[in-house]
């Protein structure tokens, strides 16, 4: 008997690893978009600089923050656009990746769904986010 690779995955902790991964989007996009703004110094210098003239630490630490958090968005938006169904596509981002969260229910009731079944698309659509993602491997085996 073959055990197909499907088999050995828990469905469960699968999924809440890929939530664990879609709730960061806010806060990623808010990273990403942040602007900084300098402090003008003594010197009139438009970007913080140290005693040695170099740029400092924090302007540093913002890019790379700012940075990542952008390639982190792009990974997950290619996860969600290779899904292979539409609505699962459509039901992610209405539930991770919208500026303002939304109660299950509004999404469900404007999607024209039931409660069942918008909840039995969600778990597929999770499932399928977690075999996309390419950050990091968000499935678990049983």
């Amino acid at each position: 008997m073959q055990i197909e690779l499907l088999d050995i995955i828990d469905e469960k902790k699968t999924r809440k690893e890929a939530i664990k991964v879609l709730k960061k989007y806010s806060r990623l996009r808010r990273i990403a978009g942040e602007e900084y703004a300098p402090k003008i110094t003594i010197s009139y210098s438009l970007e913080p600089k140290s005693s040695s003239g170099q740029t400092s630490k924090q302007v540093e630490s913002m890019v790379l923050r700012r940075v990542s958090a952008q390639q982190d968005l792009e990974l997950i938006a290619k996860a969600i656009n290779n899904l292979s169904d539409m609505e699962y596509t459509r039901i992610l981002i209405e539930r991770y990746c919208r500026k303002k969260r939304r109660e299950d229910y509004s999404i469900y009731s404007e999607l024209g769904y039931s409660s069942s079944e918008y909840y039995r698309i969600l778990n597929k659509a999770l499932l399928e986010f977690a075999e996309s993602y390419q950050a990091s491997n968000l499935l678990v085996y049983k």
